[in-house]
């Protein structure tokens, strides 16, 4: 995961990712002006950049976009489903950090215009270019009958992980609207991966596995997660779309702390 931008043990190596990012960004510039623009991707403050754009790493091992065009900043990564509310606070010299809602900082943007990446393969930071503009991030449209079958799946998936049966429960069809099936669509893959991430440790799938017999979904007007009596009770706001249900990783934390 990210890590903390004043650990001065990793300082030389922060000034290394910069340095590498003014000179990827500046190539990466040329080839943007040469990049078809994507309908409703520019910027309206007519600063000159892209409001979505898609970044890779130089080797290509990671790709990922940031849609600006939020209100609030949202990240999604090639090799994943889930799309992440990202806070932005100002960084020295004038940067601009990306943070999870668990705190930690994931993207740094520079005042130069370049873009560092912080992740479990390099957590401290490693630079990326913008190598074409991108579509705008939204929930893909589902309807109740695709995200009941997947949810069976999942929970198929969970209670073979755990070596016991694990229920995933909803009033499907009762959800009035097509972002409001969206975001339970969303909840239960999020759901998935956080229980998912949860039992790849040999000691929280054990306790998984003892305390977990069903997850609820259903429709409210705070997001919640409460884990009580063998029930993982799930609670998103149908009408705000991405920001009406937590993160995997807000899920984990929450779930960690109720085993």
């Amino acid at each position: 995961m990210a890590t903390n931008f004043h650990d001065t043990g990793i300082a030389r190596q922060w000034r290394g990712a910069v340095w590498q990012c003014c000179v990827i960004s500046a190539c990466a510039a040329l080839l943007l002006l040469m990049l078809p623009r994507a309908a409703g991707s520019a910027d309206p403050q007519g600063l000159g950049e892209e409001l979505i754009v898609h970044y890779s790493t130089i080797d290509g091992s990671t790709g990922f976009v940031l849609d600006r065009s939020h209100d609030e900043p949202v990240l999604k990564f090639d090799s994943s489903l889930e799309m992440f509310i990202l806070q932005d606070v100002p960084g020295p010299r004038g940067d601009t950090i990306y943070k999870l809602d668990n705190g930690f900082a994931v993207l740094r943007h520079t005042n130069l215009g370049g873009m560092i990446l912080f992740d479990d393969l390099r957590p401290e930071g490693r630079p990326v270019m913008r190598d074409r503009v991108a579509l705008r991030l939204t929930l893909p449209r589902r309807f109740p009958a695709q995200v009941k079958a997947r949810a069976a799946v999942i929970s198929k998936e969970i209670s073979d992980l755990l070596g016991s049966e694990v229920v995933f429960e909803a009033e499907w069809e009762a959800i009035p609207s097509r972002l409001g099936t969206a975001t339970l669509a969303d909840a239960v893959e999020l759901t998935g991966i956080a229980l998912k991430r949860l039992a790849e440790d040999d000691l929280a799938r054990d306790v998984l596995a003892a305390h977990l017999r069903r997850v609820t979904f259903q429709a409210g007007d705070v997001v919640d997660a409460r884990l009580i009596n063998h029930t993982l009770a799930i609670t998103f706001v149908w009408t705000q779309g991405m920001h009406g249900r937590f993160s995997s990783d807000a899920l984990v934390r929450l779930l960690e702390a109720a085993l």
